[in-house]
């Protein structure tokens, strides 16, 4: 039986006990409170525009699109200062998703997620098992991990631009370097953050888009292992990623799989509305938290 777990922002924000960089207790927040974080950082999101500032705190998604009509050649730092925060990110005692891989790691289903911060993988790590960006475990202690949007800790490899900016304003989608992505240690992204001046990680652009400037074929690699996952799957368990029909290669997949999804949210309703709408039966609402599914989720596991 294959099981996948999706998670989306929502889980890494109501994940429990977490610390940011090295004792700040804090979690990763959801899209609508990153702009505010990111303007206490500096950087290039305490640059913009006033008129700019206010599109982003009413809506990352809408904020980032006119960032890259208006700052097209910022956006690689821009890109550099969100995974120089996210990596920041650390499971305290008790984290949600240390209990859960507790929980799942000899089932050892894939992992799946639309975030760009290390907490699964932190977690993985403290539990003796590792991250492994692909579908199949290639050893023992292997765990599946699918970062289908990009992470902050992949890197192009192999490549020395400096004092450069990109302008891709005039065509539609594109990327900026398709070259290999190598997989940085946590003081590798700080470093690579610190003295790139041209470049950027290999994460999508938050926005409805969610248009790749580095690493799109590896990343698109990693969203075809989740289609395919998704059609063989007898379960999923979406935890903390809103309904968002946009993003159709999340919720268009979701939409058609033979699976039963096993959702974990505040948005029950709008969930059990969409898939009513899909005509899906068989899918659950298990929890409102991702902390009150972890029982549901051990005994649908015993």
């Amino acid at each position: 039986m294959t099981i996948l777990f999706l998670f989306g922002a929502g889980a890494s924000c109501g994940s429990g006990r977490c610390f940011w960089r090295t004792n700040i207790l804090k979690n990763p927040p959801l899209g609508k409170n990153l702009f505010s974080e990111l303007l206490r950082e500096g950087g290039y999101a305490s640059m913009v525009s006033s008129d700019l500032a206010e599109i982003f705190l009413g809506s990352f998604e809408k904020g980032m699109d006119k960032f890259y009509e208006s700052n097209n050649t910022q956006l690689s730092g821009f890109l550099r200062d969100m995974a120089k925060y996210f990596v920041g990110f650390n499971p305290g005692r008790g984290n949600y998703y240390h209990e859960l891989i507790k929980i799942i790691r000899k089932a050892k289903p894939v992992i799946v997620t639309t975030n760009y911060d290390l907490l699964i993988e932190k977690s993985l790590y403290y539990s003796g098992l590792e991250a492994i960006y692909g579908p199949c475990p290639i050893h023992q202690n292997g765990f599946s991990v699918l970062k289908i949007h990009g992470s902050c800790n992949f890197w192009p490899i192999g490549i020395n631009i400096h004092g450069i900016g990109f302008d891709i304003s005039a065509v539609k989608n594109a990327s900026i370097l398709g070259s290999e992505i190598g997989v940085e240690s946590i003081n590798g992204v700080y470093k690579r953050c610190n003295i790139e001046d041209s470049i950027g990680p290999a994460i999508a652009l938050y926005s409805p888009s969610k248009q790749m400037l580095y690493g799109k074929q590896f990343v698109e690699t990693q969203k075809n292992y989740w289609l395919k996952l998704a059609n063989e799957a007898s379960v999923i368990y979406v935890i903390g990623l809103a309904v968002n029909t946009e993003d159709h290669h999340i919720w268009g997949t979701l939409g058609t799989c033979p699976g039963v999804i096993n959702y974990v949210g505040g948005e029950g309703d709008v969930f059990l509305n969409w898939s009513k709408n899909n005509g899906r039966t068989l899918d659950n609402v298990i929890a409102n938290t991702f902390k009150d599914s972890l029982s549901v989720i051990k005994d649908n596991m015993a």
